[in-house]
């Protein structure tokens, strides 16, 4: 089913077992339409179906917010079937190159603070690292909403795990965006999220405060990753373990490059502690 916002139109499309959230397509114009994002691959018919329903309008570019596979597996092939000029930040290249389950070309780089004008919108592109390191938001300086990617959710901020992803960036890219005021935000899962600056302020307080909770956890004891992640979360689903496993080596990563804590190898396993900067 097509969805509009502001007479911006995007279409939820299934991700099967990558993921339970539909990815959300965004399509701009009428004839040609540019697409920023494309799904994954068991989606690709729900996309053509909206483009059929639309009237098979040609497809002119693809601008992507990552290269991540519930974004991207799918462009590709809608750029064969298309003849769409696929662009995205030259920073997605080395996860691309990394990942196994698709490839995508790079036709044109997306500049941070570049203008793209398309069936008269007009979208700044806005690099907002952290989730990934060439994640881009789209943002519409004169009317200040943005198509944001996974910024965040409709329902709360979003998953952030090694190798690719930073604690650090991602909470200076919700800062920047906050800062800017953007409103709505235009999740890629779920639904728009209308208190835009209060719920990026909200979302970086709740990372803070899970960093305190793991500095006091490592006050005077050496723990593991594994056990900073027990110790913080009771009853994880087995599906979403490696994402929270991931989520805390981010965190003590970060606070390890600020000297706010200690690491220490004990065989193959790394500890971490306060102990030695508070004697």
């Amino acid at each position: 089913m097509i969805r509009s916002w502001n007479e911006i139109n995007y279409v939820e499309v299934p991700n099967g077992d990558i993921m339970d959230d539909s990815t959300n397509v965004f399509i701009i114009g009428t004839d040609p339409v540019m697409l920023i994002d494309t799904g994954s691959v068991v989606g690709m018919p729900v996309l053509l179906e909206t483009l059929n329903t639309l009237g098979n309008p040609n497809v002119s570019t693809i601008l992507l917010t990552h290269v991540h596979i519930d974004h991207a597996e799918s462009t590709e092939e809608i750029r064969r079937l298309t003849g769409a000029s696929v662009r995205f930040h030259e920073a997605e290249l080395p996860e691309l190159a990394a990942t196994t389950t698709h490839d995508i070309p790079l036709d044109e780089r997306i500049e941070d603070g570049e203008i793209i004008e398309h069936a008269g919108v007009r979208l700044e592109a806005v690099l907002t690292p952290g989730h990934a390191a060439g994640h881009l938001s789209f943002v519409e300086p004169a009317e200040n909403w943005g198509i944001v990617g996974d910024l965040v959710t409709g329902s709360g901020s979003s998953a952030v795990f090694p190798p690719w992803g930073d604690l650090q960036d991602y909470l200076d890219s919700m800062q920047r965006i906050a800062d800017r005021g953007i409103n709505p935000l235009l999740p890629s899962h779920g639904d728009p999220v209308t208190n835009g600056p209060e719920a990026l302020q909200h979302f970086i307080r709740r990372r803070l405060q899970r960093e305190e909770q793991i500095l006091e956890l490592l006050d005077d004891q050496e723990l593991s990753v594994e056990e900073v992640r027990d110790r913080l979360y009771e009853n994880v689903p087995q599906d979403l373990l490696s994402d929270v496993t991931g989520n805390v080596i981010l965190h003590l990563e970060k606070l390890e490059r600020e000297g706010r804590i200690t690491r220490s190898e004990s065989g193959k396993e790394s500890r971490f502690s306060r102990e030695s900067l508070n004697r």
